[in-house]
């Protein structure tokens, strides 16, 4: 075991430190509890092994100082006492002893206590660890689930969030619009001609095309918007505290992003985009206020596409 013996008679330290090391532990010596407290924060040792009576700080008030100190609530202490009084006893065992030796000390007898505090620092320190290995398991089952949940939420080609993630997301922005008072506008944006593009290049340039638009619309809106993947080539954008007057401006800044921004591939027309734009109404749900963006969706695409209509 690591000691820390601790006594102010100068040979009794010699003797029982050259015992103890004979008998297989590691041993430092100290001559009194202040010195012995000092040692202890260095480096904390698994037993103390302290005569009562010493200067300037005697056994008792370091165990007492010991016991207040998560450094020293593990610490096993064995007493060292020239007394076998009642009351003596009673008052060490209060002030956090876990185990006393009388004076003269007998080297068989305190190698049997040392080995009995053995058992039980053994004991501590196995539970510690399982402590600390289910701890750090729990952990790491904490961050699986915030992964897992957030690729539930996650679409996994744009790494934007998905469907799912955006229907909780608007009936929460609409429950606090209605709270506050406060506008909110949502868009529906699809892709016009997406099926050419994978009819003429191929599905996977259809989702590079997919992955490039998702980053157009990440630069281009502000902070507080929320992009996600509706679903094929259709995205949904949420825009809080947003009118319809700033919501159709920021609807005709994405359509003119996505125009300006042209991914490289051999396109068979340039990617443009139709958006439906639909702002909340008194006492609607978020599903009235998605059928009104796509129906307004449905206008732009009918009148042309690569432009923004607000719904009525």
């Amino acid at each position: 075991m690591k000691i820390l013996l601790v006594d102010d008679d100068a040979m009794l330290l010699l003797r029982l430190s050259k015992q103890l090391k004979q008998a297989g532990h590691q041993v430092e010596t100290v001559k009194d509890g202040k010195a012995a407290l000092k040692k202890i924060l260095e480096c904390p040792p698994q037993l103390v092994i302290t005569d009562w009576h010493m200067q300037p700080l005697d056994g008792l008030t370091l165990c007492r100082t010991l016991r207040d100190s998560p450094l020293g609530e593990s610490i096993y202490v064995i007493m060292l006492t020239a007394s076998e009084t009642e009351d003596e006893l009673v008052r060490a065992f209060d002030a956090g002893i876990d185990d006393y030796v009388t004076k003269p000390v007998s080297l068989r007898v305190l190698l049997a206590r040392i080995k009995s505090a053995q058992r039980i620092v053994s004991l501590q320190e196995a539970l510690t660890r399982e402590h600390a290995a289910l701890e750090h398991r729990a952990r790491e089952l904490e961050l699986l689930n915030r992964k897992l949940e957030q690729l539930a939420h996650t679409d996994f080609l744009t790494g934007l969030p998905n469907r799912r993630y955006a229907i909780e997301r608007l009936n929460q922005e609409l429950a606090e619009s209605r709270r506050g008072g406060r506008p909110l506008s949502v868009m529906i944006l699809d892709l016009d001609h997406f099926k050419r593009i994978n009819d003429t290049l191929g599905h996977e340039a259809g989702d590079r095309v997919l992955v490039h638009s998702a980053r157009i619309l990440r630069e281009t809106l502000r902070s507080c918007d929320v992009a996600c993947r509706f679903g094929g080539e259709e995205f949904l954008v949420i825009a809080p505290d947003t009118d319809s007057h700033d919501g159709k401006r920021l609807a005709e800044r994405l359509c003119h992003a996505i125009a300006a921004n042209q991914p490289e591939l051999p396109l068979p027309a340039p990617l443009t985009v139709s958006i439906g734009l639909a702002t909340a109404s008194p006492g609607e749900d978020v599903k009235t206020l998605i059928h009104r963006a796509d129906v307004a969706l449905y206008h732009s695409k009918e009148q042309g596409r690569n432009r923004v209509t607000a719904a009525a």
